[in-house]
């Protein structure tokens, strides 16, 4: 059986097909529609772009840092160095938001990944979702385009 990796992340915190409770963010529409796109694997970022052109998963290096990580979705959002200041502003927003309930700083990676996309499940979790899409517009205003350079 040959593995299809389309919807990698989307597999890793959907369970059930409903209407997802971020869409209801009364915000811009590009914060929800990039939560989406990383939701959904439909992104501008290497893990996808390379998947276009059938290069290796292991060659889809993120070229906004110098990590020599697969620049995949989770690495975006809560690895990437570029975008650590944002990540900074984003957490401490959170940590003052829910009166210090979520302190994303004491969370590893993937748990991050998985309460910023799929939400906290508490009072805070639309907040949450507001706050994470203006952190995906203001990181993705950041990002370098490689492919004009």
């Amino acid at each position: 059986m040959v593995r299809k990796d389309k919807l990698r992340t989307y597999r890793t915190f959907k369970s059930k097909l409903k209407l997802e409770k971020y869409l209801y963010i009364n915000t811009d529409f590009r914060g929800r529609m990039l939560m989406f796109s990383l939701r959904s694997g439909t992104n501008r970022l290497q893990i996808e772009k390379g998947r276009w052109t059938k290069q290796a998963e292991s060659q889809r290096l993120c070229q906004q840092c110098d990590a020599k990580s697969i620049e995949s979705e989770r690495h975006m959002v809560t690895e990437c160095v570029k975008y650590d200041a944002e990540r900074s502003r984003l957490f401490e927003k959170i940590l003052l938001l829910s009166k210090s309930k979520w302190n994303l700083n004491n969370i590893n990676p993937y748990h991050q990944f998985i309460i910023l996309m799929s939400g906290s499940g508490d009072e805070f979790e639309m907040e949450i979702f507001h706050l994470f899409q203006r952190f995906l517009v203001n990181s993705f205003k950041m990002r370098v385009d490689t492919e004009c350079q």
